[in-house]
């Protein structure tokens, strides 16, 4: 089954075509960005924020290492944050003005 992880990942307007040029050239990425995201939406400032809520968040996958690349050549233009199964595995990178991701968590109960 394997370990998965919850990911979010915003891209601000400043990078979009150049995220789209490099979806469009890269297949597996644009499959990982627009047929597997659980959420792709455009942001009113014209950003695009995608979401995968059960996915296996691997670097050895060519498709998350190469998107790991394209996004750390552009640091200043994303947002990400992905949560692992375990309560401490967190990961956040990048940096946007346009994104802000904050992590909550709650307990619910229910018993008889």
């Amino acid at each position: 089954m394997g370990y998965r992880s919850e990911v979010h990942l915003g891209i601000d307007e400043a990078i979009v075509e150049q995220l789209l040029t490099f979806a469009g050239i890269n297949q597996e990425c644009y499959n990982l960005l627009f047929e597997y995201a659980d959420a792709t939406e455009k942001t009113k400032k014209g950003g695009i924020y995608f979401r995968w809520e059960h996915i296996k968040w691997y670097d050895s996958y060519d498709e998350i290492s190469k998107l790991q690349k394209f996004l750390q050549e552009h640091d200043d233009h994303y947002k990400f944050l992905r949560l692992g199964e375990s309560v401490e595995d967190v990961e956040e990178e990048g940096y946007s003005e346009e994104y802000y991701f904050s992590i909550s968590r709650s307990v619910d109960v229910d018993y008889e």
